[in-house]
C-alpha cells in the first residue's frame, strides 16, 4: 500500500491544494481533453478526501490549466 500525494495552484487564492490517495498502483497522470487529473487515479488506488487547499481551505477538483503540477514520490503507507 502506497500514500500518493499531488499539489497544485488554488483557484481561489493561489495558495497550494493537496489532492491524497491510497493504493497499490504507481501515480498516474492522465493529460486528456479535460486536463489532468488532481490525483493519481490508477487500478486500486482511491482518493482520500477532497482536494484541498491549505491556505483558503478551498476544495478544488481540477487543475487550473497551464499551472505547475507536482507528483510526490508514492510512500509507503501500512
Amino acid at each position: 500500500m502506497a500514500l500518493h500525494v499531488t499539489a497544485y495552484r488554488c483557484e481561489e487564492c493561489g495558495g497550494p491544494v493537496f489532492a491524497v490517495s491510497i493504493g497499490n498502483a504507481g501515480p498516474v497522470e492522465d493529460v486528456g481533453p479535460g486536463g489532468p487529473e488532481p490525483a493519481p487515479h490508477g487500478p486500486g488506488v482511491e482518493p482520500v478526501g477532497n482536494p484541498t487547499c491549505i491556505r483558503c481551505g478551498h476544495e478544488q477538483e481540477t487543475i487550473i490549466p497551464d499551472t505547475p503540477v507536482v507528483h510526490f514520490p508514492p510512500m509507503p503507507w501500512d
